[in-house]
Parts: C-alpha cells; structure tokens; sequence
C-alpha cells in the first residue's frame, strides 16, 4: 500500500510503500530509508481504504479525504477472520463499520489486528494482516466505540484456550510483580487521590506498599488478586502481549479488571480513576449511584461494586 510520510521533525513528505511484519507496520521509502514503529512520532497519510470481496479478494477504494495515521500501533492483537465478505445483510452493525465485525468468526484462519491511531480525528484506524504472506486483508477507519471490539474475549475463544495444556501458563507467576521495589509517594497519590489512609506507609516492597491500598475487610484471596492488578497500572501501562493472553493466565478477578482497564487506556487519553480510593469507598459503602452503580449495588460484594464504577469512570 502507497502512503505518504510525515517524518519527525516537520519537513516535506516523502512517498513509500507500508508493508506488515510481525513486529508491526513498516513503511519502506522510495529513498531505500526504512521506517519502523520506535519511539519517533512518525505518522502517515492514506487515500484508500481496504475491504475484502465476496470473492475473497481485497478491493482498494479511495477515501474522501485522507487521513493522518500513526505508524505506532496501539493494539496488536490475533483473532480468526474470515477472508471473504459475506453474501448477507447483517443488520446487527452499520454500514460504517464496513462489517469487519461480521467477520470475526470462530471458524476461520488466524489473522493479526493492528490498532493504530488517527492525528485529529478520535477514531482508529484498523489493519487487519495475514499470518502467513504479511498482506493487507482489510484496513479502514473505525469509530472510538468499535475500538474495544478488536480485544473483545469471544466466548469461543475463552473455551478453546481453557481446552488448551495448562502447562505453558503455569510457568507465568502473576505475584512476582509484587516482589519489586516500593511503590513512590506519587504513585500511592495516583491511586488514591484525596483519600486519606491512617499510619500509611511504604513498606520495602511493592506489594507492602499495595497491602495499605487494598482493604483490610475484604477476603485475603480477594486482596491479593487486587494487589496485583494495582502493581500492574503502576508498573506495567500497556502490555507487551495479546491482553487476552494476559487475561486468561491471570487470576479471575484480577484478569476481569485488567480487561477493563487495558481497554479504557486504549480508547481514552485520560489518566485512570483513583482506584484505592473507589476500593476503600466501596468497602465503607460511599458509593454514590452512576448509570452502572445502581441503588441496590450495596447487596453486592464491595469489590465489585467497586468494578462497577471503574467502568463507569
């Protein structure tokens, strides 16, 4: 696919060809320079779009206008896809969503998702890449709330993965983080606003410093699952992996709200909630009632009450 480049540093563009690779998109310029997805700012322009064909072959057609794509992804993730468009009308999506959602199918070849995102505007912009040959399937933009779709856990996928040996997932040790260094007065701040703690400390290790921000009343099983999803914001932002990799070698409630967290960092600029802060107003029943936090939430466990409104914040 032809774009033109934005380099860092402003300057005139230069042409290339974007080309996929397992690491990610690279743009190879007419000059023989390479572009790789590091840490420079470098952005492209597109003027087409891609959609498969009933056929199965992907057909190239010109955007109204082009838009400015970084070349960094946000997201890569490897889902089924089907290579054909299919010859129904779905009606359960718009025409907008140039159905690459229809095309999610538990039955189909494997095929890598990059999410990557657009200058000026709040969609994304979604290439869809063969396992096999690196070639373009599909690329096109898609709307903020189609974003989180692309890391969705489909029921199948959970059942096929659970159907998988155990072995290789039981060599990763999610409480090792814990074992890491203190957390910093600012990072205990990040979490827990303007909430105030009695006789708060550091402790020597990140997981004594998380034993003051998880509540002391919830079950110890439950504190420790917490633990670890709190040092895994602060430590690690974004992860290396499939997110549902992650998920699935997680323990269950710190898997659910790592799901939910990874997935709002990756549609929302903004910085996360003050989590220990909803922990502890949870445990003491100071939830105020949101749209997902409803009147009766104080019949649930806390902790999840306080899930509830993670999401909703």
């Amino acid at each position: 696919m032809y774009v033109e480049v934005r380099l860092p540093g402003g300057g005139p563009t230069v042409s290339g060809n974007l080309r996929f690779t397992d690491d990610g998109p690279t743009i190879h310029l007419d000059t023989g320079r390479v572009l790789k997805p590091d840490s420079q700012p470098i952005t492209y322009f597109v003027g087409s779009k891609i959609l498969p064909s009933v056929r199965g072959n992907p057909s190239e057609s010109v955007l109204s206008e082009p838009l400015r794509v970084s070349l960094k992804p946000k997201a890569k993730v490897t889902r089924s896809y089907a290579r054909k468009e299919s010859r129904r009308t779905d009606t359960n999506y718009p025409p907008s969503t140039d159905g690459w959602l229809t095309r999610m199918v538990a039955d189909a070849e494997p095929a890598t998702f990059f999410l990557q995102e657009l200058v000026g505007d709040e969609g994304f912009w979604l290439s869809i890449v063969d396992q096999s040959s690196n070639a373009i399937l599909e690329c096109h933009r898609i709307e903020p709330f189609e974003a989180p779709m692309v890391t969705l856990l489909e029921g199948w996928y959970v059942h096929r993965q659970l159907g998988e040996p155990l072995e290789p997932r039981r060599k990763f040790n999610p409480t090792e983080i814990l074992k890491e260094k203190p957390l910093t007065w600012g990072e205990i701040h990040s979490l827990l606003a303007d909430y105030e703690i009695d006789a708060l400390e550091r402790g020597y290790t990140l997981g004594e410093s998380l034993d003051y921000l998880v509540p002391a009343s919830f079950p110890p099983e439950v504190r420790e699952e917490i633990a670890i999803f709190l040092a895994w914001v602060i430590r690690r932002p974004l992860p290396d992996c499939d997110p549902i990799d992650l998920y699935l070698q997680m323990p269950s409630i710190t898997g659910a709200w790592l799901l939910g967290h990874y997935t709002n960092q990756l549609i929302s600029d903004e910085d996360y909630p003050p989590y220990s802060k909803i922990l502890y107003q949870a445990a003491s029943g100071e939830l105020g009632h949101t749209q997902l936090v409803k009147p009766h939430a104080h019949r649930e466990e806390p902790w999840i009450a306080a899930l509830y409104r993670c999401y909703d914040a």
